[in-house]
């Protein structure tokens, strides 16, 4: 009897030692903040994080590889709930959204091939990239649909990907699962900062387009009545539509593909049209803004090129001030144009919707008279861009004869010219 309770208390030593070894050695640590995160989340695992499920986003959040509102099928106050855990703070962001950058598929395709295999974009891009389907654009047929968690996509007539930008949360999903990144997320910033290529979806007359405006839907909108929304498609690349609509030497109508059938569309007058609906109803159309950052840019200069920096800074959600050394706004728009062509009316109006988008203007005040850039830096501007002007500007000035410099050092080569005669 003794010799089993020896036995039975040895064995029992031994499995508790090696069962406080195991612990040692296959202990998992698990963050109470992951724990907590995940707790908060919805559980939803639908991937629109981008990761796979509940449980790796909340790793990513704690990680920092994932923002606090990164969970697309939760609500404000979810995100408010993982701040607090994190110890952190949620602001306002502009929102992305799904954005297809093609207008052509095989409904327009000339030859048409029967495709028999796998129903998946990217089974199909795999034969020669596609080309045995559409050698263009959207091989249509519908996988970023079908991968929509939140089905804010559809194949419309056309065979092309139509978003529904109520639904859309912009997780990112259709993007990840287009082989030809013809669908992708966009927002305010990305378009003002990501100057299009050639690279791009794009169409011959948006690339000869020197805005760069995204003509094809612009003209899209007009066919389908919506005045509104083409206005905003056109002053996302160009904050002077209606003075533009009369003084373009229009590149882009030289590359229209439908000179090839009979004649280029006239998208000029297209934008013309556009833009004086706007001023006829004598409704402000602005395209959309970031939300405000508190920082504030100075620009020296209210002619076009000062005029649109502090445009798109203002769409950005910075503060922009003007400085301007005559009595108006416009630069060589005032001068430069015959009034038959441009009216005044029609500059005033461009340059009253810029204002209105938040830009600040200051006349009469000239760059190294009446303002210095360190004297702009110190009154708590963050940057100052210079689009003071050449010597065509300083002609419109009447101040030709004069020496300028706007810069310590600084100068027209014409005036350098001028100081040392001998180079």
């Amino acid at each position: 009897m003794t010799i089993a309770i020896i036995i039975m208390g040895g064995l029992g030593l031994v499995v508790g030692i090696g069962l406080a070894l195991a612990s040692k050695i296959f202990y998992v640590y698990v963050d109470p903040q992951i724990v907590a995160i995940d707790d908060v989340l919805p559980g939803a695992n639908c991937g629109g994080c981008g990761l796979p499920g509940c449980s790796a986003n909340a790793e990513a959040i704690v990680a920092g590889k994932a923002s606090p509102n990164s969970c697309v099928a939760a609500g404000d106050d979810v995100a408010l709930a993982i701040a607090a855990i994190l110890g952190v703070s949620v602001e306002a962001k502009e929102p992305d959204i799904a954005l297809p950058g093609c207008t052509y598929g095989v409904a327009d395709a000339d030859v048409k091939y029967t495709y028999d295999g796998l129903n998946d974009c990217r089974a199909a891009a795999l034969l020669s990239g596609g080309m045995k389907v559409c050698n263009i654009g959207c091989l249509g047929l519908g996988t970023c649909a079908a991968a929509c968690p939140f089905d804010a996509i559809v194949m419309g007539p056309k065979g092309l990907p139509e978003v529904d930008e109520i639904k859309c949360t912009g997780c990112g999903t259709c993007e990840r699962v287009c082989p030809k990144h013809i669908i992708t997320l966009s927002s305010v910033t990305r378009r003002i900062l990501k100057e299009y290529t050639t690279e791009d979806c794009t169409t011959p007359c948006q690339r000869a387009c020197p805005a760069g405006i995204n003509i094809s839907r612009y003209i899209q909108q007009i066919a389908e009545g919506d005045y509104h929304g083409s206005v905003q498609t056109i002053k996302e690349r160009n904050p002077f539509p209606t003075v533009i609509g009369r003084i373009c030497p229009r590149p882009c109508e030289n590359d229209c593909r439908r000179k090839y059938v009979d004649e280029p569309v006239a998208i000029n007058f297209l934008k013309r049209f556009a833009a004086d609906y706007e001023r006829t109803e004598n409704e402000r159309i602005q395209p959309f803004k970031a939300p405000d950052t508190g920082r504030r840019i100075a620009v020296v200069g209210g002619g076009v090129q000062g005029l649109s920096s502090a445009f798109f800074a203002a769409r950005l959600g910075h503060g922009a001030t003007v400085f301007e050394g005559t009595d108006r706004l416009g630069g060589l728009l005032n001068t430069a144009i015959a009034k038959c062509r441009l009216p005044e009316e029609i500059l005033k109006w461009d340059i009253d919707g810029i204002l209105e988008m938040g830009v600040e203007a200051r006349t009469g005040q000239v760059l190294g008279r009446d303002v210095t850039v360190a004297g702009l830096l110190d009154d708590g501007y963050e940057a100052v861009f210079l689009a003071s002007g050449g010597w065509d500007s300083r002609l419109a000035r009447g101040a030709e004869k004069a020496v300028e410099t706007p810069l310590p050092g600084g100068c027209l080569l014409l005036d350098k010219a001028w100081l040392n005669p001998d180079h």
